[in-house]
């Protein structure tokens, strides 16, 4: 029932935090993301962020990473389409065992 927990619990809390969350440091040289609302707030009271240390930086300064999100959805698709498909077959054993 691992792939069920999988199917139904952590592959939507992957996509959740992970894709429509995704933003870029639009100040940060090596091109670094991070997760909205983990930075957001804390951009909002210190203006220091937390990732690359720099001062005097805004929430209004985090760029949308659409390319990031896009990457996270096509490979959350890829793993549910595999997780059902390992699901089927774990259920189709099930059947014949109980049979």
């Amino acid at each position: 029932m691992l792939c069920y927990a999988i199917l139904c619990y952590i592959i939507p809390l992957i996509s959740f935090f992970f894709s429509a969350q995704s933003v870029l440091l639009s100040w940060d040289e090596k091109g670094r993301r991070a997760c909205d609302t983990c930075i957001r707030p804390v951009l909002e009271v210190t203006f220091e962020c937390p990732v690359t240390g720099e001062i005097d930086k805004a929430p209004e300064d985090l760029v949308a990473d659409y390319s990031g999100r896009k990457r996270v959805d096509k490979w959350v698709e890829e793993l549910t389409a595999e997780v059902c498909v390992k699901l089927v077959l774990l259920l189709t054993l099930l059947a014949r065992v109980r049979v």
